[in-house]
């Protein structure tokens, strides 16, 4: 995806792939971890530290089947909660009976936030003396992230911003960045919650990166993998001794990623 966008160098595009799996000798995990590593310097909370999936390791067909699959699409163009169809697929497999999680089909997303009043130019920000002040979105349970990511959709492709002035590229980024909360219990669905709003961040940071050649994005999304009832419980996840939730299969929280969570709780908890 951020190959597509033009976030990255284009490594693995146009014959870069073929390049760097003969390069590591034909093995396409070898190319996987290299491809992370790439993305791990612009994003490093997904791509660098350790999850509940780091122990898996498909094997090599499923990968080349998978990359043959994207190789169908512009992953620079996507616009909505690209992921949620593989979200429901998922669910209705997996979590449906054994959960009781639901997606929330698109249209229902676009209806409530219109009824809600979050539609038009005017709804998106709150103006204090001619300045765009951010709205607090915050999602208790995101599944898949489609609220969420229609509302960052929204600010971004809706606020009527000049692309070309750092200003209103830097409002829009502090928006979806620094105002746009949310937290899932499902490991699986958070992961897919930070993908598909890293998808609506990444065009604006880029943009801001080419105005302002020295800008640099080092702070994680305000997305957190906790169970929304333990807001209300402030020591749990601070406490040392707090390593891995085994009946939540939650990992501990990595150090901005607590300071998300504290944010959450001051914002949001009374």
């Amino acid at each position: 995806t951020w190959e597509d966008i033009g976030f990255i160098d284009q490594t693995l595009y146009d014959g870069g792939l073929n390049k760097w799996y003969k390069n590591f000798n034909r093995e396409i995990c070898k190319v996987l971890e290299y491809s992370f590593g790439l993305a791990a310097k612009r994003y490093k909370w997904l791509f660098n530290i350790d999850n509940n999936y780091t122990w898996y390791e498909p094997s090599e067909n499923t990968l080349i089947e998978v990359l043959y699959e994207f190789s169908n699409f512009n992953l620079g163009k996507l616009n909505q909660d690209v992921l949620g169809s593989i979200y429901e697929e998922y669910i209705d497999k997996v979590d449906k009976k054994k959960k009781g999680q639901y997606y929330t089909p698109r249209e229902i997303i676009e209806f409530i936030w219109d009824r809600v009043g979050f539609a038009n130019i005017k709804d998106l920000f709150w103006y204090i003396e001619g300045k765009r002040q951010p709205k607090l979105i915050f999602d208790p349970a995101t599944g898949s992230g489609g609220f969420l990511v229609e509302a960052a959709r929204r600010i971004r492709e809706e606020s009527n911003i000049n692309w070309n002035d750092f200003q209103d590229l830097l409002d829009v980024r502090s928006a979806i960045l620094g105002y746009i909360f949310g937290s899932e219990i499902s490991i699986f669905p958070y992961y897919i919650t930070e993908v598909n709003l890293l998808i609506q961040l990444t065009p604006v940071v880029k943009r801001m990166m080419e105005i302002k050649s020295t800008y640099k994005e080092s702070l994680p999304l305000g997305i957190v993998p906790i169970d929304s009832l333990s807001l209300y419980n402030p020591m749990q996840l601070f406490e040392e001794e707090y390593k891995f939730n085994h009946i939540k299969n939650l990992l501990s929280l990595e150090r901005q990623k607590k300071a998300v969570f504290q944010k959450i709780k001051e914002r949001y908890d009374g």
